[in-house]
This record gives C-alpha cells, structure tokens and sequence, in this order.
C-alpha cells in the first residue's frame, strides 16, 4: 500500500514539474462573459467599425416609447418611366412578398418618392422646406385594408445613397408627421424593382353604409342602408331626373338625419347598363345632394337656380347598372362648396367627409 502511495505522489509532482505559467488575452463582453487566447497565437489585433441598420421605428402621438422593426423583409423599389420622374421606393412592417400582401401582414407601409435631383445625393433633404423634392405617406393598416394616412411632413431629414459596385441602397430618413407620428429608417440592402406598389393602398371595400367624417378624418357617423327607394322625376329644376332616396337603419343617422337622398338628371345614367357613369360632381353635371345639412348641387348657370344653391367643388358618384337590375353606386363627397349669394363668389362649407355606397336591388 505505501509504495502505491509513494508512486502516485511521483506522478503528481511529474506533471507539476512540467506545468508553466501561459500568457493570455481574455476580452470580457458586456454580458459579463469572457473569451481567452493565448498571446503566442494572437498575431493581430484591430478595432474597427461596421454598420448595423435599425430598419424602422415608430413613434405614434401618445406612445412613450417608439416601437422598433430590427428587420424589413422587403424594400420595393419602382424605377421611373421616364427621365425627369421620382423614383419610389415602399416598404411594408410585415413578412410580404409582394406590395399587393402587404396590407394584410403589416401594421404599418411607407412610400417615399425622391426627385431625381436629390436622389443618391451626398447632401441631406430637408423635408420641412424642399417639399417639392420627395412625397411621404406612412400607411396604417387595420384587418387587411388602409386605416388612415399621414402625408404632411412638418420636419425632418432624408439622405439616400447608391453603392455601385453591389447596388446596394442606402436610406437614412427621420420624418415627424403633422398629427405629432414620428418614423426613422435606417435601411441598407439591394431592393426589389417592381412595376408599381400600388397594393400598399389598396381600394377599400364598402358594405351598403355611410360614412361622415370631420375635416381631420375622425369618424363622426356611421350608417348601414336599410333601403333605397328610386322615384322619377320629370319636373325637376334641372330637367328629367332620377332620385334615389336612402333609409338607413334604425338608430343609424348621418347629419342627424334617418335619411338622404341623391338625384341625378337622366342623360347621365342612360347608358349605366353598359358602362359606369364616373360624375365629376365640380363640373356642374346634374346631381342633386341631400343628406341633412349637407345640401350641394352640380349644376350649370343656366339653371334658374344657380345662384341661390351651394354649388359642389368636389366629389365624384360612380353608378352603374347590371343585366338583372343591381345598381352600384358609390358616393365620395366633401361638404366645401361655392357660393354665389353675395357680390362675389366665395368659397364655403363645414369640410365633412361623406362616403356612400350601395350594391343592390332599390324598390
């Protein structure tokens, strides 16, 4: 037993003889832990710096904290037709292949057109006051369709660049919206050219309803159609016409009112069985609107009673009419008009927004 003892002592104080003291280089990281190379093998050390890319953020009005997008999975960009034209690029916060997926895998889109004066240009755009060299629209998404929009700029910078050898794109831009929304992108990659990014807005999608709203976009009413009653009207002021008239639901109202009522001179819709009447309510057509106080008409001076009406400056009415007699109207209005009731002419009306549309059989 003892000479085993004695023999493993020897072993250990064999090795000890060969042990030696090593010269190491242990970098410590943030996270507390360690990496250690020995300094013999160490042939070069260089510091250095690279670019990391936050591709997106946000900052809605009420929000504390910005919410970040670390990865766009796609950036867009549509080449101009022609020289002279902006180059657009779009991007969505979703995983889409394609601009036309976007709207229903992303919260947020954005499209940003640059003139071809600053695009890839070393020096910055200043967006508050070079509005004439970009266009902004940040798009929120709700169930698959645009929710609202934010367009108007209010300050802020944009800087692009064009890596030729690679093709990759460079975006710097920081924008603060006039509704107090502010968005950065930091993007850096080779984007996907597309014909158009048209999908990013897509057409929204109505029910036989209404809508009004203010001036600000807020919604002030909403309104299902219960029924729509079309009577005839061979006297009216601005010659044969039709009128539609629009029961809504009950407890459903727009300008206080359970009902409105649209009449349009028959020469326009003669033809809708064949193709869509598209009325530009501005160029005095021949359309009656009613819907509470909301009063216009789309008249000419030749009419009687020109002056003494609030003379539409806007809007479109789109209808048309299928082989089994389903109409497809479609109403985009807002309540500015002109008026002729003083010396001059002069522009007036509360700025409500009002969408109608119906896709049915009326009585």
């Amino acid at each position: 037993m003892k000479k085993h003892i004695i023999s493993a002592l020897a072993a250990i104080c064999s090795l000890c003889a060969v042990a030696e003291d090593e010269e190491v280089m242990v970098i410590r990281l943030t996270d507390g832990s360690t990496a250690a190379y020995p300094v013999e093998t160490v042939e070069s050390v260089t510091f250095g710096t690279r670019r990391i890319a936050r591709d997106f953020s946000i900052t809605e009005k009420d929000w504390e904290e910005a919410r970040l997008y670390p990865t766009l999975h796609a950036m867009w960009r549509v080449n101009p037709a022609e020289i002279g034209q902006p180059t657009t690029f779009a991007f969505a916060t979703g995983n889409a292949g394609s601009p036309d997926d976007a709207p229903a895998a992303s919260e947020y889109g954005v499209i940003l057109s640059i003139s071809p004066s600053k695009l890839y240009s070393a020096e910055p755009v200043d967006l508050a006051s070079e509005t004439g060299s970009y266009t902004l629209c940040l798009i929120r998404y709700a169930d698959g369709a645009v929710d609202s929009r934010a367009e108007t700029v209010t300050e802020g910078t944009l800087t692009t660049a064009l890596d030729r050898k690679n093709r990759h794109v460079t975006i710097l831009l920081d924008a603060t919206f006039d509704d107090g929304t502010v968005i950065t992108m930091d993007y850096d990659g080779v984007p996907a050219d597309v014909d158009n990014v048209d999908g990013l807005t897509p057409a929204p999608v109505y029910g036989n309803e209404a809508f009004l709203c203010n001036a600000d976009g807020n919604l002030l009413s909403h309104a299902d159609i219960a029924n729509v009653k079309i009577t005839a009207k061979p006297y009216n002021s601005m010659g044969a016409s039709t009128e539609f008239a629009f029961t809504y639901a009950e407890n459903n109202y727009i300008n206080s009112e359970n009902t409105g009522k649209i009449t349009i001179v028959d020469t326009l819709i003669d033809n809708i069985d064949n193709a869509p009447a598209v009325i530009n309510l501005a160029e005095g057509a021949g359309v009656e609107l009613r819907f509470g106080a909301m009063q216009l008409w789309s008249i000419t001076e030749s009419d009687p009673s020109f002056k003494y009406k609030n003379i539409a400056d806007n809007g479109t009415l789109t209808i048309s009419r299928d082989a089994d007699g389903t109409y497809h109207l479609l109403l985009d209005v807002t309540n500015t008009y002109i008026s002729y009731m003083g010396p001059e002419p002069q522009q007036a009306g509360s700025h409500e927004h009002l969408i109608l549309n119906f896709d049915g059989t009326p009585e």
